[in-house]
C-alpha cells in the first residue's frame, strides 16, 4: 500500500503483486496441528488445569484445528466456522470429561476456545481507535464481538443440549 502511494504503478503490476501475496506459502497442516495442540495445552495450565486436563487439551487443540481446517474449505463464512469451532470445543471437552480422561470441563473447553478468540483483531482495533481511525477501529471491534458471539453460541448450543439431555452436569 505504501508503494501504491509513492509510485502510482499500473493496474497490471498491482494485480501481479497482490497475486504473489495471495500465493505465499502458509504453514503446513502438521505444523498447525502441533502448534494448536501445544498452545491449547498451555492455556490449560494458565486456567488452572491439572496434568489430565493438559493431556486432554493436547488432543482437543489438534482436533479443533483439524475440523476448522476442513470446514473452512467449504467457505461457509467465518460466523458459521466459529459456531462450529465453539461447538466442537465444548463437545470434545464434555466427551473427554465423560470418559474420565479430563477433570475440568470448563478448563478444557476454554483452552480450546482460545485458539479461535480474535486477540490480534481486537488488539489492532484498539490500536486503530487510539490512533484516531474510529471507523476502522469500530468495525474491527464489531467483527471481534461477532466472532466471540459465534464461539459462545456454538459452545452454548452443545451445553444446552447436554443439559437438556441430562449428560452434562456442572
Amino acid at each position: 500500500s505504501r508503494n501504491l502511494g509513492k509510485m502510482s504503478p499500473s493496474f497490471k503490476l498491482v494485480r501481479k503483486e497482490l497475486d504473489e501475496i495471495n500465493n505465499l506459502k502458509t504453514y503446513s497442516l502438521p505444523i498447525m496441528l502441533l502448534s494448536s495442540s501445544l498452545s491449547t495445552a498451555s492455556f490449560s495450565v494458565v486456567f488452572g488445569g491439572n496434568i489430565n486436563d493438559f493431556i486432554c487439551c493436547l488432543i482437543t487443540g489438534g482436533l479443533v484445528q483439524l475440523i476448522i481446517h476442513f470446514v473452512a474449505k467449504y467457505q461457509l463464512g467465518d460466523f458459521f466456522i466459529n459456531i462450529v469451532g465453539g461447538a466442537v470445543s465444548a463437545l470434545l471437552g464434555w466427551f473427554l470429561v465423560y470418559l474420565n480422561l479430563g477433570q475440568n470441563l470448563i478448563v478444557i473447553t476454554l483452552s480450546s476456545l482460545m485458539l479461535l478468540v480474535p486477540g490480534m483483531l481486537l488488539t489492532n482495533a484498539l490500536r486503530d481507535i487510539a490512533a484516531g481511525d474510529l471507523v476502522s477501529g469500530v468495525s474491527r471491534v464489531t467483527e471481534a464481538i461477532c466472532i466471540a458471539c459465534a464461539l459462545a453460541c456454538g459452545a452454548a448450543l452443545v451445553y444446552s443440549l447436554g443439559i437438556y439431555l441430562g449428560g452434562i452436569v456442572f
